[in-house]
């Protein structure tokens, strides 16, 4: 009894606070102790006003998105125009799935962004299909990366050094999107014809992109998780098939996978690999993303769904519980079109994102890649002196060459430091002044691959030292982080002086939307430039351990003419010759070969 007594009362007590509220929150708040609490959609003493920071806040995060998605494809379509040989926009218009997806993005942040700007403007109907028109288009996205990475999974002749579009699963995308827009066109005409209730409506077809929705991320998880934690497909096959395992482990896999189906022999691919070939950071960075856009599509399906029951739920709840479920929802929103140009901001080499080239998970692909890449001319390895020709008609000839760095190419310099070898190559790239070395190391410092030789691949032996930090700036780059860090400062100071002076809802949420944007991007650099002068400073200090050359070898190249004689020449293995044959004189430090000239 005493609980019936203590519920009548309660409701006794909302009534009469509802009655001391003016109008009743225009039916868009509860009303407490006589004060209207709105929803977040409205504000004002009645409830009765549209909230412009919230409209204006979301809209702009959307049209920002929007715009850099937009930077992101251009610069995409200017790399592919500059790379063709006989450039045209046809070609450098031509869909891949990178340009797909930046586009896909850009219509789906436009169509968000003109909901949050024009909401108060439009029809009820067409704001509700313009509200639902985004999950269409990201669903796209998603099965697009998904049918990606099935063929990444499953095509074992598949290109990832120049991620393309789609081939035998294009058929499958195809067909879920026809479903996906089916809907959509459905629920347009609909909303349009129909004198069905609107919110009903929009209810159910919410229903089915939550259902389609669901089906898509668990394949996104599925070929997620056996691509980027597992490390298996056929792309694994492709890579140990191009980085020519020992002969060994391919005779054992190939006896291993006799009778096997495709799927096991792709698992012996992988036990038979190096553990040590991984990339550990793109393997995390991968997992990371992955992990964190599975997470917030589980995320969008679970609010998609309470948006169909909400008739069920809303009145129940307080206002300021409804007010976070809806930041919430918007929030997770803004992420998952955020992923894309986050995971994809390599614009203009698409080659080397996790997302598109699963192959980047393997060091010794990436390794390659920059020593086998694209030959430019200002390459210090491509552009060394080469040594004089020699006609081969000619009876003799005698050209005597000493060691010179690979760098510098000064045999007179003195205040380099030593000569030395500090990795396995042979030849011209064989010696390099110390200091030389070490300056072209620290002007390389941003690249962490960079301790090891573009060439033989081998790592430097480096001594540690002590390492001072400012010693790694450069006048540029300290310039610009001194005016970072007075940006980060002066930025809040700024907001508040505005919003003293400007007492607008709109100026203060542009305002501090503007600081924290101009915070990120500030910090983001701060953090760069730290690292970047850490790692200069650190190899700055550093001693470059190879071995000595104190003699200068002499190269003398005999060559000889008469085509019927036969010509031997034996060092420490024998080698036939026709018709040139190199004899080498080398220095007790560096060779112990004894050459010798046969003639018969």
């Amino acid at each position: 009894m005493w609980r019936e007594a203590t519920v009548y009362l309660r409701k006794m007590m909302e009534a009469s606070n509802q009655e001391n509220c003016p109008a009743n929150c225009s039916g868009h708040g509860d009303c407490h102790d006589g004060v209207c609490i709105c929803e977040l959609e409205f504000q004002g003493i009645e409830c009765e006003d549209i909230n412009n920071a919230y409209f204006v806040a979301f809209g702009i995060i959307f049209y920002l998105l929007s715009t850099c998605c937009t930077i992101q494809l251009i610069l995409c379509i200017q790399s592919d125009f500059s790379r063709l040989k006989n450039p045209s926009f046809q070609k450098a218009l031509k869909v891949t799935t990178q340009k797909l997806l930046y586009f896909l993005v850009i219509i789906a942040a436009l169509s968000r962004a003109l909901y949050f700007s024009l909401q108060r403007y439009l029809p009820e109907t067409w704001a509700s299909n313009m509200l639902s028109m985004y999950y269409p288009l990201l669903l796209s996205c998603f099965s697009l990366v998904v049918c990606f990475w099935a063929e990444a999974f499953h095509l074992s002749d598949k290109q990832h050094s120049n991620p393309g579009f789609l081939r035998d699963s294009f058929c499958y995308f195809i067909l879920f999107n026809v479903l996906l827009y089916i809907l959509l066109v459905a629920q347009f005409i609909t909303m349009e014809t129909l004198s069905f209730d609107h919110q009903l409506l929009s209810n159910i077809f919410n229903g089915c992109f939550a259902g389609l929705m669901t089906i898509e991320v668990i394949f996104f998880l599925v070929y997620g998780v056996e691509v980027f934690f597992k490390i298996k497909g056929a792309f694994t096959v492709n890579y140990h098939s191009t980085n020519q395992l020992p002969a060994a482990d391919i005779g054992q896999l190939n006896v291993n996978s006799m009778g096997q189906s495709p799927d096991q022999s792709h698992d012996l691919s992988v036990i038979g690999a190096n553990i040590k070939s991984v990339d550990v950071s793109i393997m995390h960075q991968s997992r990371i993303g992955l992990l964190f856009q599975g997470l917030l599509q589980i995320l969008m399906v679970l609010f998609l769904m309470l948006s169909v029951t909400e008739p069920q739920w809303r009145e129940s709840l307080p206002v300021l519980k409804r007010n976070v479920h809806d930041v919430l929802f918007r929030i997770v929103e803004v992420g998952l079109a955020l992923w894309f140009p986050c995971v994809l901001w390599k614009s203009r080499s698409p080659e080397s994102l996790w997302m598109l080239n699963p192959t980047r998970l393997f060091r010794q692909t990436r390794d390659e890649e920059k020593s086998q890449g694209s030959k430019k001319e200002d390459d210090w390895l491509l552009c060394r002196k080469r040594a004089p020709t020699y006609d081969s008609t000619t009876d003799s000839s005698r050209v005597e060459k000493e060691l010179e760095c690979w760098i510098c190419y000064d045999l007179q310099r003195t205040d380099a430091g030593p000569m030395i070898q500090p990795c396995e190559c042979k030849g011209d790239v064989a010696c390099v002044h110390h200091e030389c070395l070490k300056r072209w190391l620290i002007e390389s410092a941003d690249n962490p691959e960079a301790l090891h030789c573009k060439v033989c691949q081998a790592e430097y032996q480096l001594k540690t030292g002590s390492a001072c930090i400012w010693k790694g700036f450069q006048l540029k780059q300290g310039f610009f982080t001194a005016l970072a860090v007075g940006i980060m400062a002066g930025g809040p100071v700024a907001v508040y002086y505005i919003m003293e002076k400007y007492p607008s809802d709109v100026v203060s949420v542009v305002s501090i939307g503007a600081c924290i944007l101009l915070e990120i991007v500030c910090l983001k650099y701060l953090g760069i430039s730290l690292c970047t002068a850490y790692n200069r400073a650190s190899i700055a200090s550093l001693r470059i351990i190879g071995k000595m050359v104190n003699k200068q070898e002499t190269i003398a190249t005999t060559t000889t003419s008469p085509p019927e004689s036969d010509v031997t020449a034996t060092a420490s293995r024998t080698e036939p010759s026709i018709a040139i044959v190199s004899v080498s004189i080398m220095s007790p430090e560096l060779s112990s070969n004894v050459v010798q000239v046969h003639r018969e």
